[in-house]
């Protein structure tokens, strides 16, 4: 059976008192030699002892550089001299600056789409007087379609009206009132890192 005084009284040093006024700690042989192996340590490999004559005990630092040599275009031209032979080697390998001229990128992974500005004012208001007559038909994919334009861009030309709006919304709520617990509370918190983005947050 475990006896918590007896561990305590072989664990702790012994005090003995020595005169009435002083107290002496004594610590166990089987102690010391624990704490002596614990604290000692090899010296780290990089340290090494030299003996030299005046010396015996010179104490110095190894210094393991590394097995590849650096590369000439680490330094910009712009910083290197004028006969430098470097200024060559990037001139050959078509750098400036410490950079290639004509970078090579991976293919892009969608299609690129180049922006198209063929509208014109008659065309936006066109686009705002179908808006406005049934915006229930004209939606903003409808318009996008139609004119050859983006849904967003279609968004800013022909806004909704409010009554529109307040049906969308009315629409959304009622999706809302579907959700879990797990979805709600996904939704809040992608809210709440929207109000920080651009430092708002103070980060």
């Amino acid at each position: 059976m475990f006896n918590s005084s007896t561990f305590l009284r072989r664990s702790l040093p012994t005090v003995r008192s020595t005169t009435s006024a002083s107290l002496a700690f004594v610590r166990h042989e089987s102690n010391t030699r624990r704490h002596t192996k614990r604290l000692r340590m090899p010296p780290h490999p990089d340290f090494k002892t030299r003996p030299t004559t005046d010396s015996p005990s010179l104490t110095y630092i190894l210094r393991n550089p590394p097995a590849a040599a650096p590369s000439v275009f680490i330094t910009p031209t712009l910083f290197l001299p004028k006969d430098d032979p470097r200024r060559a080697l990037q001139a050959a390998a078509g750098r400036t600056n410490g950079t290639p001229k004509k970078p090579k990128l991976p293919p892009p992974v969608t299609e690129i789409k180049e922006k198209k500005y063929h509208l014109t004012p008659t065309d936006f208001s066109r686009m705002r007087s179908l808006r406005k007559s049934n915006p229930n038909v004209w939606t903003r994919g409808k318009l996008a379609e139609e004119f050859g334009t983006s849904r967003f861009f279609a968004g800013m030309v022909a806004e909704a009206d409010d009554t529109r709006k307040e049906k969308m919304w009315a629409k959304m709520e009622k999706v809302k009132e579907r959700w879990g617990p797990r979805k709600r509370n996904a939704r809040i918190d992608r809210a709440r890192r929207q109000e920080g983005w651009g430092g708002a947050d103070g980060y």
